[in-house]
């Protein structure tokens, strides 16, 4: 118990220093075990827009790269390409890793538009390089993405937002940026911004949009059903509390140890996977990780790497019922697929944890 609430207490220190990023890389897999499973075709379809997510292999906030990855992918407008520093596969931090379809060091890709993600390390120079080759081209900063944006030296002066639990650090790391608070994204030339994690669906929309035209923004958010009529900008940005933090301490303290794991199968939608992985992930469990073949392709065709490394879940989630799955002691809940991905994963949420820490969550993923 003493142990325990050591590890309590470090979150609650953490939390404070973290919020696009999960608090903790949940026993991620050695990448050089990782097989490719044939990669992904070579060629380009001229006929589309071009747009490049950056990524760093050592970590990328899953929700940050997934989303705008699949937003833009289901306008069937836009090709979307992840690019890394080397090619190797990512860990996207919830349990995952996913393989690029780029590197940094040979790509000869130009993109139209280029999406920065929070990373784990945002001041690598060939980010900053990659950024001022592209400077004149449309940018989407997704959550502390900022810290790219800031280091890049590229958009002083620019409106900029980011999660509200980040904000004020970033701000003074970054004084040169012009910091906007309580909005879901910011628009300023070639730049677009989004607050935290969720917020990242906001400013993707606001993307295709200018890009893409108003109806296939509308058709976007009918197939996401979006739970709003229009595009939401006004946003309470509230930043996670020491009350927030000492209700996590408790829940770790006393949740009874929970290990959760996530199923991933083939065609899996990529903004359903995120928006359930972010969520639990920040309700602080044990371990939380993905399970399935050893190798899948997402519906917008990524490949991804489940992780599993245990079999006595206490709560699993399931396309269906896991029925191929040997899990005896775990309670089985199903996707809720036809519902706003955030909404059914919040619900979860508060079904197993309660209302109390439902806001926790949300306010973790500045939703």
């Amino acid at each position: 118990m003493i142990f325990k609430k050591r590890i309590a207490l470090s979150f609650v220190f953490l939390v404070f220093f973290s919020s696009c990023t999960q608090l903790n890389e949940f026993h991620a897999v050695d990448p050089a075990s990782i097989t490719n499973p044939g990669g992904y075709p070579s060629h380009s379809n001229k006929k589309k827009l071009k747009a490049v997510i950056l990524s760093d292999e050592k970590g990328t906030e899953i929700t940050d790269l997934l989303i705008p990855f699949y937003l833009l992918s289901a306008t069937e407008s836009i090709e979307v390409r992840i690019i890394s520093q080397t090619g190797a596969p990512i860990s996207i931090w919830k349990g995952i890793f996913l393989l690029p379809q780029e590197n940094l060091k040979t790509s000869v890709w130009e993109p139209d538009v280029i999406i920065l993600p929070a990373v784990f390390h945002s001041d690598e120079k060939p980010f900053s390089d990659y950024i001022s080759k592209y400077k004149n081209k449309q940018f989407l900063s997704i959550c502390e993405g900022a810290k790219l944006i800031g280091e890049s030296k590229q958009f002083n002066g620019y409106e900029i937002t980011t999660h509200a639990s980040s904000q004020n650090d970033i701000q003074k790391q970054y004084p040169d940026l012009n910091w906007k608070v309580h909005t879901k994204y910011t628009k300023d030339r070639n730049l677009i911004s989004s607050a935290g994690v969720s917020s990242s669906v906001e400013a993707s929309l606001i993307l295709i949009e200018q890009m893409l035209g108003e109806e296939t923004r509308n058709k976007v958010m009918s197939k996401i059903h979006y739970p709003y009529p229009s595009v939401k900008k006004d946003h309470s940005s509230q930043a996670v509390g020491f009350w927030d933090s000492l209700g996590i301490a408790k829940k770790i303290t006393f949740d009874g140890d929970p290990k959760i794991g996530v199923e991933v199968y083939e065609g899996m939608n990529e903004f359903l996977l995120a928006a359930y992985l972010d969520s639990f992930a920040r309700t602080f469990p044990s371990r939380i990780e993905t399970f399935g073949p050893s190798t899948i392709r997402t519906e917008s065709g990524l490949i991804l790497y489940p992780t599993q490394t245990i079999k006595d879940y206490s709560t699993v989630f399931c396309k269906s019922f896991c029925e191929s799955y040997d899990f005896p002691q775990a309670k089985k809940i199903r996707f809720k697929i036809a519902e706003y991905p955030f909404v059914s994963a919040l619900t979860e949420v508060q079904s197993l944890y309660g209302d109390r820490f439902a806001e926790i969550t949300k306010r973790l993923l500045d939703y």
